[in-house]
C-alpha cells in the first residue's frame, strides 16, 4: 500500500511510500521518476520490489503542469 507524505518548505512538497519505516528495514530505494510524471502514479511500477523488507520512497518534483494547455490532467 502507497502512502502520501508531505514536507513543508516554502512549497508544500509530495511524496509517497511503500511499506513502514522500521528496524525490521533491510533496504532503502528512493525512486525518482521522470519529466511530466507524478509520483503517485509512478511510485505503482516500484511494488514489485515490496517484500516486506524494503522501504521505498517516492518524492515528487515541485513543479506541475497540466499536459493538455489548461485543464485536464496534470
Amino acid at each position: 500500500m502507497t502512502e502520501q507524505h508531505r514536507i513543508t518548505i516554502q512549497k508544500t512538497a509530495h511524496y509517497f511510500t511503500i511499506g513502514k519505516a522500521s528496524r525490521d528495514i533491510e533496504d532503502f530505494w528512493i525512486c525518482c521518476h521522470g519529466y511530466g510524471q507524478l509520483a503517485e502514479h509512478f511510485i505503482r511500477r516500484c511494488e514489485a520490489l515490496n517484500d516486506g523488507k524494503t522501504f521505498i520512497l517516492a518524492p515528487e518534483g515541485l513543479s506541475r503542469f497540466y499536459t493538455e494547455g489548461l485543464a485536464g490532467k496534470v
